[in-house]
Parts: C-alpha cells; sequence; structure tokens
C-alpha cells in the first residue's frame, strides 16, 4: 500500500474499475430478465 501510483495509472484502474462494474450489474440485470420471463 506505500507503493504510489502515477494519477494515469489510477484513473485508468478506477474508469476500468467502473466499466467492470456497469458490465456486471447489465449482465446481472439481462440474466436476471431472462429468469423472471421463463418463470412467466
Amino acid at each position: 500500500s506505500d507503493i504510489e501510483y502515477p494519477d494515469i495509472l489510477s484513473d485508468k484502474s478506477s474508469r476500468i474499475s467502473r466499466y467492470l462494474i456497469w458490465i456486471a450489474v447489465c449482465i446481472l440485470l439481462i440474466v436476471c430478465r431472462k429468469k423472471l420471463i421463463i418463470h412467466k
């Protein structure tokens, strides 16, 4: 944790993590919708 990363790397990592979170949320929503449709 003592290692200091340049601002560019931190910005890229934060952006990538945000994109991954959004993608995961979208996938979960799609899966849930498909499961709900199948149950209906």
